[in-house]
């Protein structure tokens, strides 16, 4: 507890490598909110809220930041319990300070404090707490005397029910004078119509009344609950016992009582029809199931209809995602299941898992492998899907990965595949960095069996075994060119350098000041680099991507120039170098916002020129096709066909993809 507004925070001790932790919130009633966080703690104070009722408690798991280094945690023990202050343990306080000192002359006033604590929280408090429960029963003695109030034997015509081995506590505060009397009456045949005996067996059904001479309507709302402590039956297993109670509203009402003494002690507030029955061994449970009913489906959990129910459901040998008692037919995709410890998660088609369905489905912004209908969370492998290969851990793509890895399937002798946000990217022939060291990859696949040189960036590098040697030299750029200083401290003036722009991305007239620098140091992840030759000089053009946007800064003459800056600032939701041609020149620029654009540039003596522009600019037209503009001009130009015609020759030209260097790597190639 920190205050009074936040007295539910969660602690765990941090773990090393771990990149991302889980929180998962339970009280007695079981799920009631989860959370994933970088930090290794979580308030949980307004997901609790009025629900004061029941102890909490939470379980964490660790996520690592290297699966094919360091698993993911087991999932924790349940934490501590933590019973909410002004819930059950102030209300325990409150009774016996209450019956402290009652006599005849406070007794009202200690029966009207009584009435004053909210009637659910008084409930649990009773059933659970054998010091409250005597608390009330002292208050009950002195009302009782005060006011003449008698309570008579209770009356019992079920053969397994003992009437002068029941205790009641409480009646007497919920009239004013006269008697009452408990009456037990035997409900056989009802017990067998309404309650599911695929759940429950050994059932005694009966109805539970008070006479009061008074008048007073007990199977309506008390002003004061009422204990019954009744007596087991022979024969019945008190570890599996439960208390079913059909209320004369048409609620229905699953009580776990506490077991002491050979006795089931429970609190209620109405008087209706009630049912002793053991749950089935866990072999035979069923939990949550459908039933139609008037052409409905309806819910019932542990044999008790539940129309708030949440999570899945049972129905003629397959499994259904319900919100508030109903089949939920919208849902389609990945859903958690709120009531699972460990948690699971499963891959519905309007509302019904699909257990037949292998293969990858988003949830919430990622993929994940769904095996038998049912996210893998064992699953470590590369999963083909849709012509593509993607690296899965835990069952989800790790979509963060840019990289080199190894099949985790076989660590000692597997391929190894350069991946970009979880893909293989197999378009991709060229150099890699993993562990500090650089890797020759074909089609996205490292070159294992290669040994010679590669010409890569406009250097020649030497490869061994797939591995480029350290003693390697860039063959077209001599060591003792005395420009090269020049050019890397400009590059690293520019990464250093706070500048100042008026940006417009969502809103207007935003100033912001950043350097490359800070972007890194905040979202390192997000902050790459690289080095290639688009124009004919022996500087190498830096390329830096901050995702979604990158640019290209180019250096000639002692100076720098820099394009795409202006989509970096503006309104563009990305902009991308697409493809170059090595040392001529020229390459495509992609961005897009509202619309979308190909950009053929060129760049000569450190100077950028936009030649031509293809874009598309909604809204699309009556036909319901995209409206094509090149140079501003209405583009009719066939599907396929190339809008920037002879003036690129894209065979030549190598694609560019997620630069593969750190923002620390770049600046220790410059230094």
């Amino acid at each position: 507890k920190k205050d009074d507004e936040h007295f539910a925070i969660v602690v765990c001790d941090p773990v090393e490598h771990a990149y991302e932790y889980s929180f998962s919130l339970y009280n007695d009633q079981g799920y009631v909110s989860g959370v994933y966080t970088i930090n290794n703690y979580f308030d949980f104070s307004d997901k609790i809220g009025d629900m004061s009722n029941n102890d909490y408690y939470v379980t964490a798991r660790a996520y690592s930041d290297d699966l094919y280094k360091y698993a993911n945690s087991d999932l924790s023990e349940k934490s501590p319990s933590l019973t909410i202050n002004g819930g059950m343990v102030t209300t325990q306080k409150d009774i016996v300070d209450i019956s402290k000192d009652v006599n005849a002359s406070n007794i009202d006033e200690k029966v009207q404090q009584v009435k004053n604590i909210d009637n659910s929280t008084l409930k649990s408090s009773l059933q659970t707490s054998n010091e409250a429960l005597q608390a009330m029963g002292k208050i009950e003695d002195a009302y009782k005397n005060d006011k003449g109030i008698e309570v008579l034997p209770a009356t019992s015509d079920v053969e397994k029910i003992d009437a002068n081995k029941i205790e009641m506590t409480g009646a007497a505060l919920n009239v004013s004078e006269g008697t009452v009397q408990l009456n037990v009456k035997d409900q056989k045949d009802a017990g067998s119509s309404i309650i599911n005996t695929d759940i429950y067996t050994n059932i005694i059904a009966f109805d539970m009344t008070v006479n009061s001479s008074e008048g007073v309507d007990f199977s309506k709302e008390l002003e004061v609950p009422v204990t019954i402590a009744m007596p087991i039956p022979e024969g019945m297993d008190s570890s599996r016992l439960v208390i079913l109670h059909y209320r004369a509203d048409g609620a229905e009402e699953l009580i776990t009582p506490r077991i002491e003494n050979g006795k089931a002690i429970f609190a209620i507030t109405h008087f209706s029809t009630f049912a002793l029955a053991e749950k089935k061994a866990s072999g035979d449970e069923k939990g949550a199931v459908l039933k139609k009913e008037d052409g409905n489906f309806v819910c019932y959990v542990d044999g008790i209809r539940d129309d708030s129910y949440i999570g899945y459901a049972d129905y003629d040998g397959s499994k259904f995602y319900v919100e508030n008692g109903s089949i939920k037919t919208t849902l389609n995709g990945v859903m958690i299941d709120p009531n699972s410890n460990p948690l699971v998660w499963y891959f519905c088609s309007n509302g019904q898992v699909q257990t037949q369905h292998v293969g990858l489905a988003e949830y919430d912004g990622e993929w994940f492998y769904i095996e038998n209908g049912k996210v893998a969370t064992d699953m470590n492998a590369f999963v083909k899907y849709d012509g593509g290969l993607f690296a899965v851990g835990a069952g989800r793509i790790i979509g963060e990965y840019n990289g080199l890895m190894q099949d985790p399937q076989n660590p000692q002798t597997g391929d190894w595949y350069f991946f970009a946000n979880g893909q293989a990217q197999t378009q991709y022939t060229g150099l890699a960095m993993y562990d500090g060291k650089w890797f020759y990859v074909v089609k996205g696949k490292l070159a294992v069996d290669y040994s010679g040189t590669v010409d890569y960036d406009g250097a020649t590098f030497n490869v061994v075994g797939g591995m480029v040697q350290e003693s390697a030299v860039p063959e077209t750029e001599p060591t003792t060119n005395p420009a090269t200083e020049d050019w890397k401290k400009a590059y690293l003036d520019y990464l250093t350098y706070d500048q100042t722009y008026s940006i417009d991305r969502y809103t207007t007239n935003i100033s912001y000041t950043y350097n490359w620098k800070d972007i890194a140091k905040r979202n390192p992840e997000y902050m790459r680099g690289a080095f290639i030759y688009i124009d004919g000089d022996t500087i190498p053009e830096m390329v830096l991507s901050y995702a979604p946007n990158e640019l290209i800064v180019s250096y000639h003459n002692g100076k720098v120039q820099v394009f795409g800056e202006e989509e970096w600032q503006g309104s563009a939701r990305f902009s991308n170098l697409v493809s170059y041609i090595t040392k001529d020149g020229k390459f495509i620029f992609s961005g897009g916002g509202i619309g979308w654009y190909d950009e053929l540039c060129s760049l000569s003596d450190g100077g950028f020129t936009i030649l031509h522009k293809f874009d598309t600019v909604p809204p699309i037209d009556e036909d319901g096709d995209y409206i094509y503009y090149l140079d501003d001009e209405e583009w009719n130009g066939s599907e396929g066909e190339d809008p920037f015609g002879g003036d690129y020759d894209s065979s030549k030209a190598a694609e560019f993809n997620l630069p593969d260097m750190t923002y620390d790597e770049v600046i220790s190639y410059l230094q």
